[in-house]
C-alpha cells in the first residue's frame, strides 16, 4: 500500500493514551460519500462519548491523502465551526475537542479531494486503534452517473438510481472492520 493511501483517509486518528488513560469512547459514524470523476467528498458525523465523571479535552488528529485535499469544514455539536491547524505539509488537521463529564458530542467533517486515478479508499481499520467496535456505522454514496462502479470492498446493503447518478447505502452494526472502504471505478 503506498503512502498516499496508507494515509487517504485514515480515519480519527487519536494517541491511545486518550483514548485508554480518560473515558472518550468513539462509538458510532455516519458517513456520506459523493464521487465524481474529479472530485471524492466526504461528510462524516462522528459520535463521542465522556465516560468518565471529569471533563474531556484533548486534540484530535484527522488525516487526509495529500495536497490534493482542496477543502475542509469542521464543526461541533452546535453547528459552530472548529477551529484547526493544518500540518506543514498539508497531511491532516488538528482541533480541540471538549466534552463534559458524561457526555456525548458529535463532530462533523467534510472534505474534498482530486481524484487522481480511478480508485478511491476510506481507511476503517483504524478503527482498532479504539479497541472496540463502533456500535452503529452508516454509510452512504452517490455515483455521478458518468461513472461506472466496478467494485467495494464492502458490499452495498442497498442500492437505487436516483436523479444525481447512483446512491448507495450500508449498515453496520458492531463494526470492528477488518478492511478498508475501498471503490473501483471506471470514467
Amino acid at each position: 500500500m503506498t503512502k498516499m493511501n496508507v494515509r487517504l483517509n485514515i480515519f480519527l486518528v487519536l494517541s491511545l493514551n486518550f483514548v485508554n488513560g480518560q473515558g472518550l469512547d468513539f462509538f458510532g459514524e455516519e458517513l456520506s460519500f459523493f464521487l465524481t470523476k474529479d472530485v471524492f467528498t466526504v461528510q462524516g458525523i462522528y459520535y463521542f462519548a465522556n465516560t468518565e465523571s471529569a471533563p474531556f479535552s484533548g486534540f484530535i488528529y484527522y488525516p487526509f491523502p495529500d495536497s490534493n485535499v482542496t477543502e475542509v469544514k469542521i464543526f461541533n455539536d452546535q453547528f459552530r465551526r472548529i477551529n484547526f491547524t493544518f500540518d506543514a505539509d498539508k497531511s491532516g488537521v488538528r482541533f480541540p475537542v471538549k466534552i463534559a463529564p458524561k457526555d456525548t458530542v458529535f463532530l462533523i467533517i467534510r472534505y474534498r479531494q482530486k481524484v487522481i486515478k480511478p480508485r478511491v479508499e476510506y481507511i476503517l481499520t483504524s478503527t482498532q486503534l479504539w479497541r472496540r467496535p463502533l456500535k452503529t456505522a452508516h454509510f452512504q454514496l452517490v455515483a455521478d452517473s458518468a461513472l461506472h462502479i466496478r467494485s467495494f470492498s464492502y458490499p452495498p446493503t442497498d442500492k437505487r438510481k436516483n436523479r444525481d447518478g447512483m446512491f448507495y447505502t450500508w449498515d453496520f452494526k458492531d463494526f470492528y472492520p477488518a478492511k478498508n472502504f475501498i471503490i473501483d471505478f471506471s470514467r
